[in-house]
């Protein structure tokens, strides 16, 4: 019963917990090299400042307090991870450059500085540090922290998701852009630029060859949205937003998540509190708001039902038996040969149906009595003689 009255619609306090992680290049350029020929360059782009890659991440730590840890993805960090979390000054990406010839030569990064920032907005931000990694076949997530805790952000709840989960109502969140290494401008970053896509879990399963523990959905998952939540729409945490498959390719598009149960053993292992969201106060309060909620439908919905029986089903009194009733003297004696004054006003109301009330007389109320019940049933009492204790014995003041 609970769970019918639980949110149907996306928190949007979730916004609040969530943030860009992005790799800040200082004076970087993208070179073409012939690893063969001595690493000789043979192209060139432009020299730039700017973000090289960014994607989504979530703060997370202990309820009420400014937290200070992001979950991101893997993948998302990754450029800052393989130049040595900084210390080198270049480093190999994924891409290929083809010259004029049909030559391919792999394209590097270069540059004076690289950094891992967390973005509050596009002009707000703190320098990030990673602390522990996944690897990127398997567990693809990361989690990193800012120097000193931040009251720009809440942290979010993590909910381990139960079986009984599937055909649930699930949200993904983030920031996506044109493309995952390309910053486009369009985005703001804030709290309310965040895109949010619904959907539904499909099912829970282990990924084949490594066995991490992963949830489709159809919640749409895009290019920039990697490492952000996957939430419930209480704003509870159940995975983390990391890849998708094509339509063309696999016969249909899903969309993946790495269950929260992968980054709970992550955290565990870092020592790092945080959130578990079957423990919130807001949520043990919001339960027992809807116990009561609940309980007072359930309390309302049974006396209409039974307001409305009584009347489908009830019995027409005459009015005469609780007007006789009131002028008795209540004593239930049983002197007028009835059970009690009850039984003796229903003889009365049938007494006076059948034209007479002889035969009926309270002995307690007596003739006053009498004349009130005559006056309500518009029938008069027959006389009644007083009746008097007569000693049928030999006592008397001579026997003793």
């Amino acid at each position: 019963i609970l769970v019918a009255f639980l949110p149907l619609y996306y928190n949007s306090d979730v916004n609040n917990g969530v943030c860009v992680v992005a790799t800040y290049v200082q004076n970087g350029q993208y070179v073409a090299v012939d690893e063969a020929n001595n690493y000789s360059i043979v192209a060139y782009g432009d020299t730039f400042s700017d973000v090289a890659s960014y994607g989504t991440g979530f703060f997370v730590g202990e309820e009420g307090k400014n937290p200070q840890y992001v979950v991101t993805n893997l993948h998302v960090v990754n450029d800052f991870y393989n130049s040595n979390e900084g210390q080198s000054t270049y480093l190999k990406t994924t891409q290929y450059y083809q010259d004029y010839d049909g030559m391919y030569y792999p394209v590097y990064l270069q540059f004076e500085k690289i950094e891992l920032r967390v973005y509050y907005s596009q002009t707000d931000y703190e320098a990030a540090y990673i602390d522990d990694v996944g690897s990127m076949d398997k567990v693809d997530l990361a989690i990193i922290h800012i120097a000193n805790p931040t009251d720009k952000r809440h942290s979010l709840a993590i909910k381990v998701p139960t079986d009984d989960m599937v055909g649930s109502k699930v949200y993904t969140v983030g920031y996506p852009g044109a493309a995952e290494n390309v910053l486009t401008g369009a985005s703001k970053w804030g709290t309310q630029d965040a895109s949010v896509k619904g959907g539904i879990i499909n099912k829970f399963a282990r990924r084949e060859g490594n066995g991490v523990e992963t949830i489709q959905t159809d919640a749409e998952i895009t290019s920039g949205n990697s490492g952000g939540p996957l939430v419930t729409p209480n704003g509870d945490v159940v995975g983390i937003n990391t890849w998708s498959t094509n339509a063309e390719v696999y016969g249909a598009e899903n969309f993946y998540s790495i269950n929260a149960s992968e980054l709970v053993k992550m955290l565990d292992k870092n020592n790092i509190k945080y959130t578990d969201a079957d423990n919130k106060q807001g949520n043990k309060l919001m339960y027992i708001i809807i116990a009561v909620v609940v309980l007072g439908i359930i309390g309302l919905l049974s006396a209409l039902i039974l307001f409305g029986a009584s009347k489908k089903f009830a019995v027409e009194e005459d009015p005469r038996l609780r007007q006789v009733q009131e002028v008795l003297p209540g004593a239930n004696c049983g002197g007028c040969g009835f059970a009690g004054c009850a039984g003796f006003a229903e003889g009365c109301v049938k007494g006076a149906d059948a034209g007479s009330l002889d035969g009926l007389y309270c002995n307690v109320g007596g003739e006053k009595c009498m004349e009130k019940v005559s006056a309500i049933l518009g029938v008069a009492s027959s006389e009644h003689e007083p009746m008097v204790a007569v000693v049928r014995c030999n006592g008397g003041c001579d026997n003793r």
